[in-house]
């Protein structure tokens, strides 16, 4: 699984240079996904947030909202106080609280 994660890490990086970045956040996603099923919630949550703020930026407000969610729990998880607050702030500017993914745990 480790080998899926950096492929589509690699994946997000051709897509973000390729602007593509839609199909960006979706790799970053999947990426974060990974991750977090290998319980590495500290290589889980910087991918969530990128992943949402990607989204948020093209439009996929629902979509970027889950994503926030699951990378304040992964970041949470993680101890990663700063990623913690970066989370806050990004959702503030979003005018909304962060909640619980939908659906629990990616």
């Amino acid at each position: 699984l480790p080998a899926a994660a950096r492929f589509y890490d690699r994946r997000a990086d051709l897509l973000r240079q390729a602007r593509l970045y839609r199909d960006m956040a979706d790799a970053m996603a999947r990426s974060a996904e990974v991750w977090a099923r290998l319980e590495l919630p500290a290589e889980a949550a910087p991918r969530f947030y990128r992943a949402a703020r990607a989204a948020g930026a093209q439009g996929g407000a629902a979509k970027a909202r889950s994503l926030l969610s699951h990378a304040a729990e992964s970041a949470r998880a993680a101890k990663d106080e700063q990623l913690v607050s970066l989370v806050r702030s990004l959702s503030a500017e979003w005018g909304e609280p962060v909640t619980q993914p939908a659906g629990g745990a990616p």
